[in-house]
């Protein structure tokens, strides 16, 4: 896989719904931490409003970047949006792309670290 789409990617702010209408393919399969799987475009775009909705903002810094075949690994993390009267966490996530060999993202995965949302972060 070129990373050259990933970094397109967080180059127009990951935050932004409209960064990720430009790489999805039509036929893209996306999980967001436990949630259910989306499949198709229109679906993942659905669910990543949902989900970009309490993001503030997102993969600010890369801490690793790891390309394979197909597929491409970042570590990175999302700040939350603070809710009235709360905090923002700083949530750790690991993202899996995956092309299939073509021009855009057909698998995308989101792996999520609940600990600084559920009170398991180091002080």
């Amino acid at each position: 896989m070129s990373p050259g789409i990933v970094a397109a990617l967080f180059a127009s702010d990951a935050a932004r719904i409209d960064a990720w209408r430009a790489v999805l393919d039509e036929h893209v399969h996306i999980r967001i931490g436990s949630r259910e799987p989306a499949l198709g475009f229109r679906s993942a775009l659905c669910e990543l409003a949902v989900f970009l909705a309490g993001v503030g903002s997102f993969g600010g810094s890369y801490r690793e970047v790891w390309v394979l075949s197909d597929s491409t690994v970042v570590e990175t993390e999302i700040v939350c949006r603070a809710r009235k009267g709360g905090h923002t966490a700083v949530v750790p996530c690991a993202l899996v792309f995956r092309t299939g060999g073509g021009p855009k993202l057909l698998d995308v995965r989101f792996y999520l670290d609940p600990a600084p949302v559920l009170g398991g972060e180091q002080a």
